[in-house]
Parts: structure tokens; C-alpha cells; sequence
């Protein structure tokens, strides 16, 4: 094994806990009172949150492995690959659906973005009764794309492995004992190895095209412009994250083994890039927003007893300002 199973183990809990950690920050954030000039907003927020949180401990109980061939890869979880169950022997499936999820979420962002900056005024797109008609949409949109990446990966995958691929697994076997392994595997060959598998190609595109967006701007009223521009910043922060943490390593993952490349166990690098996302999200999304910014950092000077000092130094601060516009004016005047 390339890297001990000791090193995943480390890599994806340490993540879970710092996911968790941050999450749970955004989430008391959304709650405080400096939140509610996002409006409906903060619904998508507190959504991203709970997923972002869901998705840590669903890959620290199911350590993702990836196993790159020749013309094939195959991936399946350390913790579930033999144990009995139907959420375990499902496992995989489940990591399919969750690894998609993100984008989904994006999707709905977007959404709710353009119809509150293009199609109607910021306030009236976040009323009430506006808003429940929107939250019916994301509810039949999430169930219908979970239910379409269950089935493209049912599909585009086969459960087990084929013989040829039999190698890729092969160090795995011997802890389960001589138990049915719980693997998911896709072969670009026919079974003699020699022509290519046409179906499992249109399946692979058919997969990587899910999770593409695309973002409309338009310009708006100054008074709610600056509000927007946090709003704006956070949309494409949450949009650059899964891209780097999400799509480009499920491309690879699905575009290297097509050149005939054996690499291996160095596929368990981009597929734990994909538990990175959940816990650099929320912490960028605090940083971009100015308010959430500004509350946590008077939360820990709260905590750390600091509130007096910085106090003590926004206003000199403000001072300095105010002798400096009066020193100008003074010039000016002679």
C-alpha cells in the first residue's frame, strides 16, 4: 500500500473534526442577529452546513478508497468493504450520491440567486410565501438528482470487479477473510481486454456532466449592492471550492485510467481531496462574509478577554482618521 491505511485514517478524521468545528461555527452564526439582512438566504447557508457536516462524518466512518488500472479503476470504503448490512454492502452507492451533492446544493444556490437579482426584487423573492414555492422546487430537485446519480452510478459501475481488474483489489482480499468484497469498479475494456467498452464510455460522460453550472450577474440598486457583494464573493467561493475538491479529482479520477496508465494507489490522493471541501467551505464563506467575519472575531475577544483592547485600539484608530481629515481641511483652507 502506498499509504498506511493509519495515514487516511488520521487525514480524513482530522478533517471531519475541523468540518464539524467550523460548521457548527457557521451555523451559530446564522443564528445571531448580525445574519438577518440575508433574508431566505441563510435557509441555503444553514443547508450547506448541515451537508458540509453530514458528508465529514459520513467519510471518516467510510475511509473512500480509489484504486486507479489499467483502462479501469475501482473504489470502495476501508471501514464497510465486507462487513454485513444494507447500509454497508449500499456504502459505496451512498459515497457516489454524497460525493455529487455539493453541486446540487450549488445548483440551488445559483437558482435562488438569480431569481432574487434578475427576476424579482430582493424583497419580494424573500417572502414567505415565495420562498416555501421555491423550497418545494429545491426538495423535488434534490430528490430527483440524488436519485439520477444513484442510477447513473448503478449503471456506469458494476458492483465487484472484473477478473482482469482481480489485481487492483488483491491486498484488500486478505482482510476480508475470504468475504465478498463490498467494491464498485468501472472497466473502459470488454472483457477480453482488447476492444472498448462503448456503453461504460457513454455512461462516463453522462456522469462527469452532472455538477456543471454557470453564473448570470447583473447590475443592481446601490443600496443593496454591498450586501450583495459579500453574498456575491461567498457564491463564488463556494463554487471555486467543490471545482478544485470535487471535479477535477473525480475527472481524474475517471480520465487517467482511460490512457492505459496504472497508477494505483495514488488514485487515494484525489479521492481524499474530496473530504478537503466540506471543511475549507465554511470556513472561507466566514471569512467572505464581512458580518460573520466581524461577530466571530468579537466572539473571541469576548473569550479571550480582549474586547477592552480592541476597543482601545478602533478608537484610536478613529481618532488618527479624524485628526488626519482635520489636518487636511486645515491645509486646504491656507
Amino acid at each position: 500500500m502506498l499509504f498506511p491505511i493509519i495515514f487516511h485514517k488520521a487525514f480524513v478524521y482530522s478533517l471531519a473534526v475541523i468540518s464539524l468545528l467550523a460548521n457548527s461555527t457557521l451555523l451559530l452564526l446564522l443564528r445571531h442577529v448580525t445574519s438577518k439582512p440575508l433574508g431566505n438566504y441563510k435557509v441555503l447557508l444553514f443547508a450547506f452546513a448541515v451537508t458540509d457536516i453530514f458528508i465529514s462524518l459520513f467519510h471518516a466512518w467510510y475511509i473512500p478508497i480509489f484504486v486507479l488500472g489499467d483502462f479501469g479503476y475501482a473504489f470502495f470504503g476501508y471501514e464497510t468493504m465486507y462487513k454485513d448490512g444494507p447500509i454497508s454492502s449500499n456504502a459505496d452507492l451512498i459515497y457516489a450520491v454524497v460525493f455529487f451533492v455539493p453541486f446540487c446544493l450549488l445548483c440551488l444556490h445559483f437558482i435562488y440567486r438569480y431569481c432574487s437579482l434578475v427576476k424579482l426584487s430582493l424583497r419580494s423573492f424573500s417572502g414567505t410565501a415565495r420562498f416555501h414555492i421555491f423550497a418545494v422546487f429545491c426538495a423535488l430537485y434534490i430528490i430527483i438528482y440524488t436519485l439520477s446519480v444513484h442510477w447513473i452510478t448503478s449503471i456506469g459501475t458494476i458492483k465487484g470487479i472484473a477478473e482482469r481488474q482481480r489485481g487492483l483489489v488483491a491486498e484488500y482480499e486478505a482482510r476480508a477473510g475470504g468475504r465478498e468484497l463490498h467494491v464498485r469498479s468501472l472497466n473502459y475494456l470488454e472483457d477480453d481486454g482488447q476492444r472498448i467498452n462503448k456503453i461504460q464510455v457513454v455512461k462516463l460522460f453522462t456522469a462527469s456532466s452532472i455538477g456543471r453550472h454557470h453564473i448570470t450577474g447583473i447590475v443592481m440598486e446601490i443600496s443593496v449592492r454591498r450586501l450583495h457583494v459579500h453574498l456575491f464573493r461567498a457564491l463564488i467561493i463556494q463554487f471555486v471550492i467543490p471545482v478544485i475538491f470535487s471535479l477535477i479529482p473525480m475527472t481524474l479520477i475517471f480520465g487517467l485510467p482511460a490512457t492505459g496508465i496504472y497508477l494505483g494507489q495514488w488514485g487515494n490522493v484525489f479521492g481524499l481531496l474530496s473530504s478537503v471541501f466540506p471543511a475549507l467551505d465554511p470556513i472561507l464563506i466566514i471569512l467572505t462574509i464581512g458580518r460573520f467575519r466581524s461577530t466571530l472575531l468579537r466572539w473571541v475577544d469576548i473569550m479571550m478577554g480582549t474586547t477592552a483592547r480592541r476597543n482601545e485600539k478602533r478608537a484610536e484608530a478613529q481618532s488618527k482618521s479624524h485628526f488626519s481629515m482635520m489636518i487636511n481641511r486645515s491645509t486646504r483652507s491656507l
